[in-house]
């Protein structure tokens, strides 16, 4: 009956309020003028009233925006924000008046953006309050009152401190003056709720057993489902408090005590699943966001920014921990714990960095393993997919510059070779790193596709490009405008034969858009063999499709990763929203265009310590690479060793592109003389490898250089030199009589 009433009384006042006021569509109350008659004298007093003080601004800005007086009202915000009170001023107000006023300004747009820079500043002020510990000690002496309203009081405040307020909490365990109030200590973790979870979690693997057994205890009274497996070490612990901590929760958890061989088989199956995929989120465009932690350093629980790739690695790793801390003689829990904990120390010190190499760190702990069981767990990391830690194993077998894990019987190629051919760039990369620390001297199973991973490396512009295949040319040129307008580069290809043959040869593509008109081979053979290929395996593709085969196009994605269909863009927004979806969803090709130019660089280094010391490396076949270096020669950041390496190989392609190179007058003197350099090298180790024509072409240059800087005729005279050195060797003439070169006599002086 009274519910009745009250609904009844709402209704009516409703009505009333509607009869009152009436609004015609589209008229603001404001305007209208029975409502302005009651409300003037309430505006007219604000005024009169002159607030000046942070509330008394807030309080008349909030009354006016009620009465819709918003033009009014953003004049006393504008002044209050206009020098933004200090904080302790911001708490004041946050305290008196509560979140709601804040939300309520913020609703309207009118307002904006003054209300909305308020209830940021306010809201912050709040937020660094919560997690002060002095301010949290503050409220937790609240638990220690004989009065039970000012315990209630106190854990209400500590619900503001949400999960900051869990490390304290448990730190407190541990202190004699709370001995008597260990009870309140608990209720208050339990109160927190879903706040304390995370923590908690984390202070399982606390160093101290006091620590770890409460934390226990309040996952247990939460019911915390997910912490089961975390549980299962404690279960198993020697240490009795512990033990029973554990007892106890999972009971209230599960109803169960499980036996040490469905632990095991539990955590196995954990383990795995946490490991699978996580790779694919290190290319993704994420927000961090925080975690909890044990450091055991420090000792204490950390609140560190992860993100969500890195958060979940977190948990493979801890997931590891506890099975190695189960199961410490299954030979199969410890291969998953240290591949969790590789898996983990790769991605957490960010997917594109080498593992850290701190004591005791699981770079440090793999290495101890040796070689044979690395490359054990190597294998395994393969088979799975579980390339983060595959590529942290290659790192550390690097470090252990073990031959024998290339060399094979019968032509087998080992973990480490099979390594190179990965669908993914940093694993082929971390492939090939470890394969130039261990510098093998004799052949091995893979050294043709080592050299030829050598050889994709230097090929990179550094610059992102994205490849377009339309068999209408206009359309294509269009979509590769819209494409360079956010600063990429675009490659046209007329049919899907040619598309392939980019592809394949670029490491650079960022995307790869595919028209559904695509023919010779159509499109969906074109995605079959880009799918299969190891380069462009993991390059977003986009099937861009006329209207009527959009649903077609869309089955075709359906089949493959990393693949859409979207219909074709014909304005620059469209082009822009579409490529912005396909690089947010799936990143990059794996590898950035700066981190793409490292791996570059050294794989240059590589090749020209080979082409350097040919005899004690004449296994592998550098000449096959020769174009890929005459392209890193006119790469600023590779030019350098790809002189070098070019001068070694001193082949007549080779000793054209050092000229060529060498006496273009726009480019750095340095990089010059090092293309001068190399030639001179090549020529002494090869003879000169010129036609007649490219002689005289070089002694032209020179004549023609009579107004150049005495740098650039110096160094076009020292390449004559060369020439003519070792023409005199071979006492063959180096041109014919009609090419002329000035004495020296004749330059001027530098």
């Amino acid at each position: 009956m009274k519910l009745l009433l009250c609904c009844l009384t709402v209704a009516c006042l409703s009505f009333f309020c509607l009869g009152l006021t009436p609004v015609a569509e589209g008229q603001e109350l404001a305007s209208d003028p029975a409502f302005r008659e009651i409300v003037q004298p309430i505006i007219d007093g604000i005024r009169a009233s002159n607030p000046q003080t942070p509330a008394e601004l807030l309080s008349a800005a909030d009354r006016l925006a009620g009465l819709e007086q918003y033009d009014l009202a953003k004049q006393y915000l504008e002044q209050l924000t206009a020098t933004m009170p200090p904080e302790a001023e911001l708490l004041s107000l946050y305290d008196a008046q509560g979140a709601a006023v804040f939300l309520r300004l913020q609703r309207h747009s009118q307002l904006m953006p003054q209300s909305r820079q308020l209830a940021d500043a306010v809201f912050a002020a709040a937020d660094r309050r919560s997690r002060d510990p002095q301010q949290i000690a503050g409220w937790m002496s609240g638990l220690k009152s004989p009065t039970p309203s000012k315990r209630y009081a106190a854990m209400v405040e500590l619900r503001q401190a949400h999960d900051h307020a869990v490390p304290a909490l448990l730190a407190a365990f541990a202190e004699a003056s709370w001995e008597e109030h260990k009870p309140a200590l608990r209720r208050a973790l339990v109160e927190l709720g879903a706040d304390a979870v995370e923590p908690l979690t984390a202070a399982l693997e606390a160093s101290s057993e006091t620590t770890r057994a409460e934390a226990i205890y309040a996952l247990g009274q939460l019911k915390v489902s997910e912490a089961v497996p975390l549980l299962l070490p404690s279960y198993f612990s020697p240490n009795g408090n512990e033990q029973q901590a554990a007892s106890w929760s999972l009971h209230q958890i599960v109803q169960a005590y499980p036996t040490v061989a469905d632990a095991t088989v539990l955590l196995k199956q954990r383990t795995r699943a946490a490991l699978v995929d996580d790779h694919t989120m290190a290319y993704a465009d994420r927000m961090e966001s925080p975690a909890w932690v044990w450091d055991p350093t420090e000792k204490q629980l950390r609140s560190i920014l992860y993100t969500q790739d890195q958060d979940r690695a977190m948990q493979a790793a801890r997931l590891g921990r506890a099975l190695r801390n189960v199961a410490r003689h299954d030979q199969e829990a410890l291969d998953l714990y240290y591949v969790s904990q590789l898996h983990a120390a790769k991605i957490m010190s960010h997917i594109d960095e080498s593992l850290p190499r701190a004591e005791n760190s699981p770079r440090v702990e793999a290495a101890a393993l040796g070689a044979a069981r690395l490359e054990q767990l190597l294998s395994q990391s393969l088979t799975n997919d579980w390339t983060p830690a595959a590529t942290a194993i290659c790192e550390v077998l690097g470090d252990l510059r073990d031959a024998s894990v290339l060399m094979a019987a019968g032509g087998q190629r080992r973990p480490l070779s099979r390594a190179l051919s990965s669908d993914d760039s940093r694993l082929r990369y971390a492939a090939a790193a470890a394969i130039a620390s261990i510098d093998p001297q004799q052949p091995f199973a893979g050294a043709s596709q080592y050299i030829k991973l050598l050889g994709q490396l230097v090929a990179t512009s550094g610059r992102p490009r994205v490849s377009v295949a339309h068999p209408i040319q206009a359309r294509a040129v269009t979509l590769s405008g819209f494409f360079t307008q956010m600063g990429l580069d675009t490659d046209i290809a007329p049919s899907g034969r040619e598309l392939l043959r980019m592809a394949v040869q670029s490491p650079d593509y960022r995307a790869i858009l595919i028209s559904d008109a695509t023919d010779a081979p159509p499109a969906s053979e074109v995605i079959q063999q880009l799918r299969k290929h190891a380069r462009t395996s993991q390059v977003p593709i986009v099937l861009i499709s006329r209207p009527e085969f959009v649903e077609e196009m869309r089955a075709i994605a359906r089949q493959y990763p990393r693949t859409i269909a979207y219909p074709l863009p014909e304005d620059e927004a469209t082009a822009t929203t579409m490529m912005s979806y396909a690089l947010r969803q799936w990143g990059e090709a794996p590898a950035g265009a700066l981190e793409r130019q490292q791996h570059a660089m050294d794989a240059t280094k590589w090749l020209r310590k080979y082409a350097e010391d040919w005899p004690r490396y004449r296994f592998y076949e550098l000449l096959e690479l020769e174009p890929a270096l005459i392209q890193a020669l006119n790469s600023p950041a590779t030019s350098l060793d790809a002189a070098a390496a070019l001068g070694a190989l001193g082949t007549h392609h080779a000793q054209v592109a050092l000229l060529e190179y060498a006496s273009q007058s726009r480019l750095e003197i340095a990089l010059r003389e090092a293309s001068r350099d190399g030639f001179a090298h090549a020529v002494r180790r090869h003879g000169v490898q010129l036609t007649r024509r490219e002689v005289l072409q070089q002694y032209d240059r020179y004549n023609q250089s009579a107004e150049a800087d005495i740098k650039t005729q110096q160094l076009l005279g020292s390449i004559l030199d060369a020439i003519e050195s070792a023409a005199a060797a071979d006492s063959v003439a180096p041109a014919e009589t009609s090419a002329r070169r000035p004495a020296t006599a004749d330059l001027p002086s530098p």
